[in-house]
């Protein structure tokens, strides 16, 4: 880790090593809400953390749903509508997911997608390892769920 001093009141602030100046913020972090230093958004300062928002917000993004953008979005929800058997239906998420990435957020990698479906809860379990295009060594992982009581 580094230790950053600047001009901004931020000395002694640490952060994670990233390919993204370490001096100020790239973005907010998702979800949307206070900050433990008391600021209304989190604020992302490596690219990697900024990566793992805008993934989440692209899955999570109906088609349509973002004004002036009517095909930003994964498509995700129309699939998770449908019903949850086989391997067909977890090729499909996993297609959906890959092909928006490669379109909407080309900077990222996924290196390993796994998707495990819950019948019980309605829901899909979605894990990804990703890395940065441009600096193939900055790596994390994140997971999160959809489920069609979320719509």
């Amino acid at each position: 880790m580094a230790t950053i001093f600047t001009e901004l009141g931020l000395a002694g602030k640490q952060f994670a090593n990233s390919s993204s100046r370490q001096d100020n913020a790239i973005g907010i972090v998702l979800p949307i809400g206070n900050a433990a230093d008391g600021s209304f958004f989190k604020q992302s300062f490596t690219t990697i953390e900024q990566a793992k928002s805008n993934i989440k917000n692209l899955i999570l993004t109906m088609r349509g749903e973002r004004i002036m953008h009517p095909t930003f979005g994964s498509g995700l929800w129309n699939l998770i509508m449908e019903p949850m058997v086989g391997d067909e239906f977890t090729t499909q998420i996993k297609t959906t997911i890959r092909e928006n990435v490669k379109v909407w957020l080309p900077y990222i990698s996924i290196d390993n997608l796994n998707i495990e479906i819950n019948v019980h809860n309605n829901a899909v379990e979605i894990g990804m390892d990703i890395s940065l295009k441009n600096d193939p060594q900055t790596k994390d992982t994140m997971n999160f769920s959809i489920s069609k009581g979320d719509i």
